[in-house]
């Protein structure tokens, strides 16, 4: 995705998809935000919410929230192992 803009100005003038081809404006995709960002992510993303609100996204909240999800798994695994240490990435990579 290629950007233009900064802050509220942002604006997205490309997008790809995972294997580099274009994103194909005439076909629909299905896109997944966690609970907290697809209700404007603490008033970051409003303009997403928005999006969202309107009936031709055909939105769908799914009944299991992402943190109920996270403490049902720990709950029921009750051991959790530390991930060996690596080396951290650089931002953008």
């Amino acid at each position: 995705m290629k950007t233009q803009g900064h802050g509220d100005q942002i604006r997205i003038v490309s997008m790809t998809l995972a294997n580099g081809r274009p994103v194909d404006r005439g076909h629909k995709y299905a896109i997944a935000f966690n609970s907290f960002d697809s209700r404007s992510g603490g008033h970051h993303f409003m303009k997403l919410r928005a999006l969202l609100e309107r009936p031709e996204a055909n939105y769908i909240l799914h009944p299991v929230q992402t943190r109920d999800a996270l403490i049902d798994y720990f709950r029921r695994h009750k051991i959790v192992h530390r991930i060996a240490e690596t080396a951290s990435l650089p931002i953008g990579a």
